[in-house]
C-alpha cells in the first residue's frame, strides 16, 4: 500500500494525464470550415501518448511500488498488464482485433510522444490515432477506478482544485 507522499504524486499525476489527455479532444480533428485537421494533430498525438504515458507510471507506481522512466507506451503497457486489460476491454465492447492488428496499432503509439515532437525530422511515420484516442480514454477511466477502489479518491470530486 502506497505511503501519504505517494498517494499525493499519484494524484497530481492523474491530474497531470487528464489535463494532457483533454487538452485537445478527438472532435477538434476532425475539419470543419473553422476547423483544419492538420493543425492539430501533431499536438493531439504528443499530448494524448504523453498523457497514456502518465497514466501507465500511475498505474505502476500503484501497482507495483517503482517507477519507471521510460516513454514506449507498448513497454509499460505490458509491464502494467494494461495491453491485456484493454484488449479485453476491446473485445467485452465487440471491437475485437486480432492478435497481429492489436500488436501493430499498440506499436505505431508506442513512442510516439518522442517520435511525433519531432516529427519535423520523421518521414513516413504511421500512428492509429483512433486506437490512441480509444487507449487513452480507457486509461483514464481505468485509473479513476483503481483510485477510488484502492484509495477511496473520487478524482472528480477531490482532484478539481489541485
Amino acid at each position: 500500500m502506497l505511503k501519504e507522499k505517494e498517494i499525493n504524486k499519484v494524484k497530481y499525476m492523474y491530474v497531470t494525464a487528464r489535463q494532457f489527455k483533454n487538452a485537445i479532444e478527438w472532435k477538434e480533428l476532425f475539419p470543419t470550415p473553422k476547423n483544419n485537421f492538420r493543425n492539430k494533430i501533431y499536438p493531439y498525438i504528443v499530448n494524448k501518448s504523453f498523457a497514456c504515458e502518465i497514466y501507465l507510471k500511475l498505474l505502476l507506481l500503484i501497482k507495483e511500488e517503482r517507477e519507471n522512466k521510460i516513454h514506449n507506451l507498448k513497454k509499460l503497457s505490458k509491464d502494467t498488464n494494461m495491453d491485456i486489460e484493454f484488449k479485453k476491454y476491446l473485445i467485452n465492447n465487440k471491437l475485437t482485433l486480432t492478435d497481429e492488428e492489436f500488436e501493430e496499432y499498440l506499436s505505431s503509439i508506442s513512442n510516439a510522444f518522442e517520435e511525433w515532437r519531432y516529427i519535423y525530422e520523421k518521414k513516413d511515420i504511421k500512428i492509429m490515432h483512433g486506437f490512441l484516442n480509444s487507449y487513452c480514454n480507457y486509461l483514464d477511466e481505468y485509473c479513476k477506478k483503481i483510485m477510488k477502489d484502492l484509495y477511496n479518491i473520487d478524482v472528480d470530486k477531490e482532484l478539481i482544485y489541485i
